[in-house]
Parts: structure tokens; C-alpha cells; sequence
């Protein structure tokens, strides 16, 4: 596994967005309708922001330069 500069700390905004994912999906929740909605915003965002944080430690550790982790990026955030 590459990376490291964030001491891999960037895959635990994957499991928080993991949670979330779980929750919309549970019958546990009883919010409206428009609060759903912003989490489900909330959950686009924070996948991105792991899509985010893997390329640049990527990036940052030399494991990529900065034509591969433009393309990864786009192809990454492409694809969520």
C-alpha cells in the first residue's frame, strides 16, 4: 500500500462515510425528508474529501506525480 504521509489517517473518513452510508440505508432513522437529504449531501462531500485526502498523501509521499494525480483525481471523483 503507497501513501503514508498521513500516517494513513485518510481512510477513516471512508469508515465515517461508511457509517452514514449505513445509517441512510437502516430503518433506524425517522428525520424528514429534507434532513435525509442534506445527509446524503453530507456523505457525497465527505467521499470526495477521502478521494481527496488519498491522492494528495499519494501525491505528498512521492508515490505519485502530479500528472498521475491529476488524472487519478478526476478519474476517482468521476466514478463516486
Amino acid at each position: 500500500m503507497s501513501g503514508g504521509y498521513f500516517n494513513y489517517k485518510q481512510y477513516q473518513i471512508n469508515e465515517v462515510a461508511d457509517k452514514i452510508e449505513h445509517f441512510i440505508k437502516s430503518k433506524d432513522n425517522d428525520f424528514n425528508k429534507t434532513t435525509l437529504r442534506k445527509i446524503k449531501k453530507g456523505l457525497k462531500v465527505i467521499r470526495a474529501a477521502a478521494i481527496y485526502a488519498n491522492r494528495i498523501d499519494w501525491l505528498l509521499s512521492g508515490d505519485n506525480g502530479e500528472e498521475t494525480f491529476l488524472k487519478r483525481l478526476t478519474e476517482e471523483l468521476k466514478n463516486e
